[in-house]
């Protein structure tokens, strides 16, 4: 399966190619209690409700990076 930011957090998580994207970048999200609610939601998704936690850059990183798997 191919991921990128249009994946969502689940199908990022449930994988553990991804959820090593996600901890490289964003360490400590596979635990965090509040990554529950977004699982059904994509990454661009997830930057657009946090902005200040997902800037541009971060969002780009992870892209390029899920991308490669």
């Amino acid at each position: 399966m191919a991921f990128s930011a249009d994946s969502t957090l689940g199908e990022i998580l449930d994988n553990e190619k991804g959820k090593a994207v996600l901890e490289k970048h964003m360490p400590g999200i596979s635990k965090d209690p509040r990554t529950a609610m977004g699982r059904g939601m994509t990454l661009k998704q997830i930057a657009a409700f946090m902005p200040a936690q997902v800037t541009p850059a971060l969002l780009q990183a992870i892209d390029a990076d899920l991308k490669k798997l």
